[in-house]
């Protein structure tokens, strides 16, 4: 771990949908610094939905890796 990534808030469960839905806000930002990538096309919550806004599924996993030391900082 770099002093890039020392700081990450790391999650390991979910209290609500609320809760995801803060988390995947916070990924979001961590990507748009510039200092971290993902392997997920899109962190738009309305894609994890269908047509009628239900949620399709109840596992959602994707990785951020540091850009400086590689290291993989969250599997959701």
């Amino acid at each position: 771990m770099c002093n890039n990534c020392g700081n990450i808030i790391l999650r390991k469960s979910f209290y609500s949908k609320r809760d995801f839905i803060n988390c995947t806000q916070y990924i979001r930002e961590l990507i748009e610094s510039g200092r971290y990538e993902t392997d997920a096309p899109s962190l738009d919550i309305d894609s994890l939905k269908d047509r009628d806004g239900i949620w399709t599924k109840d596992i959602f996993r994707f990785t951020v890796r540091c850009k400086e030391c590689g290291l993989s900082l969250i599997h959701i």
